[in-house]
């Protein structure tokens, strides 16, 4: 039976302002795009 580890697994998701404008942004990211990567390795 396959497993998952979580200790070892990660949520990757990309954000392009371009295509979406952010609502709340005191200045200007310096790209437009943001590659971010949630580890899920906590509370073990």
């Amino acid at each position: 039976m396959p497993t998952i580890d979580f200790s070892r697994s990660f949520l990757t998701f990309r954000i392009d302002t371009l295509k979406k404008p952010p609502q709340t942004v005191s200045q200007q990211p310096p790209y437009s795009l943001n590659n971010a990567r949630i580890c899920g390795g906590w509370g073990a």
